[in-house]
């Protein structure tokens, strides 16, 4: 390329009103004189074949050189799930190794970032409010102690996102905090609308959950995630699927332009990724295998994303332990 710079001048002088000539001088010129790229490019798989070994596409396309902040495991390491239903299965799943695990249930009902914010200033300050009431009557006033223990105590702080679709208080346009009863959720649909939250209001909850959640485990790193699991119905539009589309892609753009601030020792593991991006190329179904329920990821495929996990954070003696 460099080579071609003389050529191409000699080229100009004789036929100054090429303009194609003209592109090719400053294209040579931009080359020769810019500092190297930044970043190399990453490329998707090219051949369908590579999708036959899920472990070595996770770990050629999704883990390679992963940015891990430094974040380490090892044996006896106190690991946190918390956020969607999604979490309690990544708990399991780790429970195959020699970590201590805790896992703070939720049901489908509180799985957006409202309500987990509030979940936070429940573990914070108690039941000051009517939201974290009900988070309280839901969880049990004296769980808050174990948890808060667990949480000063824990290594890893792993928060999962679920859906953005949020009830939302027809008149005020407050967000509403649902109770796990027939009769609210009949009561919810008459008061409130069902409706996908904003990029920013997520932005806005995840900055407020991860300052509680360094102020409840001060030594842990934070690894979030956006789960895989669909929403389970949807008012806003005429489809689910599509309103399903909306809401995690609402959520991975709020996660991402959180990481942009560089929270520190603060990381993204691609659990969506693996399941929606990669599932949707592999032999066989991803969801449903285990129970036939579309909404339930396989449990071969979440043990994938935490030996992945794994794989990525902690040292080989942690590895040997695996069930």
């Amino acid at each position: 390329m460099r080579e071609a710079r003389s050529p191409m001048r000699t080229a100009m002088a004789l036929r100054p009103g090429e303009v194609e000539a003209q592109w090719h001088h400053r294209d040579l010129e931009d080359i020769a004189q810019a500092p190297p790229a930044p970043n190399a490019f990453v490329r998707w798989p090219n051949a369908a074949r590579e999708f036959d070994d899920i472990k070595g596409l996770i770990e050629k396309y999704l883990t390679k050189n992963f940015p891990t902040a430094g974040i380490r495991l090892r044996r006896k390491m106190g690991v946190f799930t918390q956020g969607s239903c999604f979490a309690e299965n990544l708990a399991a799943s780790l429970r195959r190794y020699d970590l201590r695990i805790d896992n703070m249930p939720f049901g489908e009902e509180h799985n957006n970032t409202f309500a987990n914010r509030v979940v936070i200033d429940w573990l914070r300050h108690g039941a000051q409010n009517d939201a974290a009431a009900i988070i309280e009557a839901k969880l049990g006033k004296e769980q808050r102690a174990r948890y808060l223990a667990a949480l000063r105590d824990t290594d890893v702080f792993v928060y999962t996102m679920g859906i953005a679709a949020v009830h939302f208080d027809r008149i005020t346009g407050e967000f509403v905090m649902s109770r796990p009863t027939e009769t609210n959720k009949a009561a919810l649909f008459k008061r409130s609308a069902f409706r996908n939250s904003t990029v920013q209001q997520n932005v806005d909850n995840l900055r407020d959950i991860i300052a509680g959640v360094r102020e409840l485990a001060p030594k842990a790193a934070i690894v979030l995630t956006v789960s895989p699991v669909p929403l389970r119905a949807a008012t806003e539009f005429n489809s689910a699927i599509i309103a399903d589309c909306l809401s995690k892609s609402t959520l991975r753009v709020a996660l991402q332009e959180v990481l942009a601030e560089n929270p520190p020792r603060t990381i993204y593991w691609p659990s969506f990724e693996m399941v929606r991006w990669l599932g949707g190329h592999i032999d066989g179904r991803v969801y449903g295998s285990d129970d036939g329920s579309a909404h339930h990821v396989d449990l071969g495929m979440v043990d994938h994303i935490m030996d992945s996990f794994v794989r990525t954070f902690g040292d080989a003696e942690l590895l040997g332990t695996r069930r």
